[in-house]
């Protein structure tokens, strides 16, 4: 038996099947392309941001009725999911300065990716700078990162070397 599932299919009409249905490949890459056309890696700096900070997507995941739609649930949960996986990995690459003499600005999430971006590849304009896939920020992270451990850990042997 086959079940036509398009974008208008709400989640309720497949209740008893949601748990096996969301974990569904083909219907993710269906309810993918229906909000964002490519996976979250490929995505821009400025495309993620918005996604994220904006929210807009959202009205697009319930009918006129009101009711969530199964692309909306789905596409929200890999969504959410993508966040924490994304959020774990920043935090993991993050090192803490044990400086805080100076005044720390606050600055958004893209704001944050967007400086980063033009500083870590020489980026001329901050536009250029959000053009960036977050596949291509994140290694950029962990490099920078793995580079900061190894200059700070050269120094720590350095400065214990010349105290013998």
């Amino acid at each position: 038996m086959k079940i036509k599932i398009d974008e208008t299919t709400t989640a309720s009409q497949f209740a008893v099947f949601l748990p096996e249905l969301v974990k569904n490949e083909s219907l993710r890459k269906a309810a993918w392309n229906y909000f964002v056309k490519k996976d979250f890696y490929s995505l821009t700096v400025d495309e993620f941001c918005t996604l994220v900070e904006d929210g807009t997507w959202k009205e697009r995941t319930l009918t006129a009725s009101g009711e969530i739609t199964l692309f909306g649930l789905v596409f929200s949960e890999d969504l959410r999911k993508f966040v924490e996986e994304f959020t774990r990995a920043l935090k993991a690459y993050t090192i803490i300065s044990s400086d805080t003499s100076g005044s720390s600005v606050q600055c958004s999430m893209i704001e944050s990716m967007i400086f980063f971006c033009r500083e870590f590849f020489g980026l001329p304009n901050f536009k250029v700078a959000s053009e960036i896939t977050i596949g291509d920020y994140l290694l950029a992270k962990k490099y920078d990162y793995m580079r900061t451990v190894a200059e700070k850990n050269a120094i720590k042997k350095y400065k214990q070397s010349i105290k013998k």
